[in-house]
């Protein structure tokens, strides 16, 4: 969305709506809670609507908040106006092609992505379906479930593709279990989940996959991403591992509509796959990454300030961070936490 655009949306909706409109209109027309796309912080209407545009603008639903905003307020002046000035926000001329989300460098709710070229290249392939299984490693704190944001989010853009996200790492799951959790997820009916027969749990679990995967073909009109995240603080039960593999197993051979991430898996994947899957090491974000997620967004602002601006604003954001650690080295860990944290309040600043 050009500057330009989002000047005059902001505009239009501050003049023809109220605060109570507004929200009413995000709740019930896009699912969305005001609080959720602008936190709570003192700010006035106006640049609670400013906020709210911005988001919508770098998250890819401003054109749906344009249509819901006319359906409220059919005879709003203003909007009308600016859909005379912008024909591509026409609601009777049908949205926009999708923008390349897995490209997207705002996510949701303002959520950071900073860089990670090689991810969002492995992530395109699994799009295009030159590769359905893909296994993302890293040291501690380097971002790998941020991945599943960027999934998410890819997900919301694209209504054929479903992102289902399961943390291994919050109970220890047994095959059927992880399949309940993932059936519930689908909208499956589990009451229909085979019994366990005179037969191994191996066995079962390979059943039990192919439950999950019969959904996936019939009606086949979504692909599935199945992304797994954790392997550190639970015991990956043997059963467990083999509904893994088998779902892997069906993606990379038999199941174009199933796409499996696996986040942390350190596991050997059975041979029949191993050298066909997508591998991605996440590295530390630095200077460089940093310099580059700004550069972006000032492109996208029409280059609203000089190289020299925002070089100086990711030293004083490594800076900051840096001391923090520095005053506190038992938060080490955290540090990718809180360099999304700044980077967030001073995007924010910066661009909103």
């Amino acid at each position: 969305m050009e500057l330009n655009q989002r000047n005059e949306l902001i505009y239009a909706l501050q003049t023809d709506f109220d605060i109570g409109t507004f929200s009413s209109m995000l709740w019930n027309g896009l699912d969305k809670k005001l609080a959720d796309v602008v936190p709570p912080s003192g700010l006035t209407y106006p640049q609670t609507v400013e906020t709210a545009v911005s988001v919508a603008a770098q998250e890819g639903w401003a054109w749906s908040m344009v249509e819901q905003a006319l359906k409220v307020n059919p005879g709003s002046p203003y909007l009308k106006a600016f859909i005379a000035k912008h024909p591509s926000f026409d609601p009777g001329k049908g949205p926009p092609a999708i923008a390349d989300a897995l490209m997207a460098h705002m996510l949701r709710g303002g959520r950071c992505f900073i860089d990670r070229t090689q991810l969002r290249a492995a992530l395109k392939e699994l799009h295009a379906d030159e590769r359905r299984v893909l296994v993302v490693t890293g040291e501690r704190q380097t971002g790998k479930t941020y991945t599943r944001e960027l999934i998410s989010f890819f997900g919301r853009q694209n209504r054929d593709q479903r992102p289902i996200y399961i943390d291994l790492d919050r109970t220890v799951y047994e095959a059927l279990s992880l399949t309940q959790e993932i059936g519930a997820l689908m909208g499956m009916d589990i009451k229909t989940i085979p019994p366990q027969d005179d037969e191994q749990k191996a066995r079962w679990a390979h059943r039990l996959s192919g439950w999950i995967i019969a959904r996936l073909t019939n009606p086949g009109d979504v692909n599935y991403w199945f992304i797994f995240d954790g392997f550190r603080e639970r015991t990956l039960l043997p059963d467990t591992k083999e509904f893994i593999e088998q779902l892997a197993i069906q993606a990379e051979t038999n199941v174009p509509q199933c796409r499996v991430v696996l986040l942390n898996y350190k596991e050997n994947l059975p041979p029949t796959i191993s050298d066909y899957v997508g591998r991605e090491e996440i590295t530390t974000i630095g200077r460089d990454e940093l310099l580059d997620f700004f550069e972006q967004l000032n492109l996208d602002h029409q280059k609203k300030y000089a190289p020299a601006d925002l070089t100086g604003k990711v030293d004083v954001i490594l800076k900051q961070v840096d001391d923090t650690i520095a005053d506190k080295p038992e938060i080490k860990l955290e540090r990718l936490r809180l360099l999304n944290k700044a980077v967030n309040e001073t995007a924010r600043l910066l661009f909103v």
